[in-house]
């Protein structure tokens, strides 16, 4: 499955939503997730996708598509190989 679809689910699981209702491209907060709903999302994810999320955002992905494409490119910057 792909990451976005992952994602997908696992929010409406998360945050109790009905899976017809979710538009990816709006807010998490039009579901009524907090700051600190976020934050929890966010270590189920790095669990999920083996993953860390840095500490210091300044951008934090604020749809899911956002967190789709955050969670994709720390995925292949940890699968690339370290230079010496």
């Amino acid at each position: 499955m792909e990451t976005l679809g992952r994602i997908t689910q696992l929010a409406v699981r998360q945050f109790g939503l009905e899976s017809t209702s979710v538009a990816v491209d709006a807010p998490v907060s039009e579901y009524g997730v907090d700051s600190l709903g976020l934050i929890e999302f966010l270590f189920l994810l790095e669990d999920e996708f083996h993953i860390r999320f840095p500490e210091e955002r300044s951008d934090q992905p604020q749809t899911l598509r956002q967190l789709a494409e955050l969670v994709a490119r720390l995925q292949s910057e940890s699968a690339a190989p370290v230079q010496a």
